[in-house]
Order: C-alpha cells, then structure tokens, then sequence
C-alpha cells in the first residue's frame, strides 16, 4: 500500500525530467553559459500553464448619474467709482439723439409758375369821362390814376385758370372854372375776378370784372367867399375789361426765376351811379356863408378806360 502511494508521488516527478533529457537532446549546443536548471524549469513553465482568464467586467452601476455642477461665472469687470465732486470725475451723460433723416426739399417752387402764381400789379389807369359834370374838372375828359392790385390764380383743366384778388385806385383832375380852381379827387376799391385763358408759358388773356366803392372829392375855391366849397361822396361802380398778359424776360430768353416778370394790358368800360355835384362851405350853420351851394351838375365817372401795367408773380 505504501509502495503505490510512493510510485504515484514520484510518476510526475519523472515524467518532466525525461521532458527536460528530451528538449535538451533536441535543441543545439549553446556557447553561451547555460543557464541553471532552476531558470529552465521557470522559463517552460509558463509555455505548460493555461492562459490567465480575462478580468470580470464590473456590474454596472444601478445608482442615477450625478449631474455636473455648472460652470463657474465670469467675475465682471471693477470699474472703480469716484465719488462726485472728485478730481476728474464727471457725470455720465446720454447718448446723442439722432437728428431725424430731412428729406431734401426742392431750390425752387413746385407749382407751374405759368399758371399758378400769386401776382401783384402796379399800372396806371386812365378814363375818358365825356360827361357834361365832368367838365368843370377837366379839359380834356381824361382822368388817369394810379392802379394797385393783388391776386391769386388756381388752376382749371386745360389751359384755363381763374384768379381772385383786391383792386385800389386813385386820382385826381384839376381845372378853372368860374373863375376859380376846381378839383376832383376819386378813390376806387374794388373786388377783382378774372377768368384767364394761356396761350402758352409766355402770354395769357383774361376776362376782369371788377365791383367797386367809389368815393370822391369835389373841392372848388372860390374867391368871393373865404371858404373853400366841397362835397364828399359815395358810389357804386363796376369796370369790365379784357386784356392780355406777357412775360417779357422769358420770351427773351432769360432764365426762369421767381418772382417773374410780366407786361399787362387791358381795355374795357367803367360804369359808376350819378350824382349831382352840390358844393357847399364847411362852416358851421350860424356862418352866414353855411347857405351858399353851388350845383355843378350830375356826375357819373362812366367811360371808355384802359389799364398798363408792370406786374411780378410768385
């Protein structure tokens, strides 16, 4: 019984020596130092043994992630602070505004200076007077005054447009009669309509009505008596003309600005209501001269009448 469990022991124990008598029977003789049998036997272990096993992989984690703390913010800026009244220190001021965007507006007028115009008139108007009342004023039946007018056209379709505006006149006559100095001084007022027609940029024609105040003055001196005899009156009157408008500078050539340039003329009838010329002294009722009148006639300032004048638009 000893004797098998001794051959059992000792089987292995020669079965890798005659392993090792085998592998060095086989292999070449080495120059160099051999090794000692203690490293061969290491060294042919490890071809002998069985390949280690690969690591266990770890059981994955059951627990929920934790989330990543956040980034840590940016310190702002220190911008040191003066207090007020420090040397360099001032206050903070606004922004500037932005001055607002101006659209360009144009050098010269929009409208059609040609048409649509404001316009101002400085002429001279002269009547022919052939009344019988007229004649202790005058020579020659005329009387020329002094005309100043304004209006403002608007334009119609086509080539009309109408214009409205005010209209003054004064004038005065002189002349002996009886002996003695006579004198009439008439003022016009008036309202002015005009319908107007243009032939072209240059010249227009018109139709003017004109209703108007007239007042006049008649004055005689008379030299049997100390005071001088007069009469202040009122009428209704009304002038119709037609006539025709020309700018002048434009048609020669010069270059168009405002204000403009134009030549008037026009020709018509002036009609005003009658009344008798009754001069009297201007003394009071207990003057012994206050009951002298002198009836020169009726006086009406109907007639032919013609109108020049220089006028500017703009």
């Amino acid at each position: 019984m000893h004797a098998r469990h001794l051959a059992a022991a000792t089987f292995p124990v020669i079965v890798v020596l005659a392993g090792a008598s085998w592998a060095g029977a086989q292999s070449p003789p080495d120059t160099a130092t051999a090794a000692p049998a203690g490293s061969a036997a290491a060294s042919a272990a490890p071809d002998s043994a069985p390949p280690p096993l690969p690591p266990a992989a770890a059981a994955p984690d059951s627990r929920p992630a934790e989330p990543s703390p956040p980034p840590a913010a940016t310190p702002a800026p220190v911008v040191p602070v003066q207090p007020y009244g420090a040397i360099g220190w001032a206050a903070p001021q606004p922004a500037p505004t932005p001055a607002p965007l101006v659209a360009d507006k144009p050098s010269g007028p929009t409208r059609d200076m040609s048409r649509d115009f404001w316009q101002v008139e400085l002429g001279l108007r002269s009547s022919w007077i052939p009344a019988a009342g007229f004649d202790p004023f005058s020579t020659n039946n005329n009387l020329s005054q002094l005309s100043i007018s304004g209006t403002r056209a608007f334009v119609l379709p086509g080539r009309f447009s109408v214009a409205a505006g005010l209209l003054y006149e004064v004038g005065s006559k002189e002349a002996q009669a009886r002996g003695a100095t006579a004198r009439l001084t008439v003022y016009r007022a008036g309202a002015v309509g005009e319908g107007r027609f243009h032939v072209g940029r240059d010249v227009y024609t018109f139709v003017r009505l004109v209703p108007q105040a007239v007042y006049s003055n008649a004055t005689l001196q008379d030299l049997s008596i100390s005071n001088e005899l007069q009469q202040h009156a009122w009428r209704f009157g009304v002038d119709g003309t037609v006539g025709g408008a020309w700018n002048v500078p434009r048609t020669l050539g010069a270059r168009s600005s405002v204000p403009e340039a134009w030549l008037i003329g026009e020709f018509g009838y002036g009609w005003t209501l009658s009344r008798d010329t009754e001069l009297t002294p201007d003394v009071s009722e207990s003057d012994p001269n206050s009951k002298v009148l002198v009836n020169m006639g009726p006086l009406a300032l109907n007639g032919i009448m013609m109108r020049v004048s220089a006028a500017m638009t703009f």
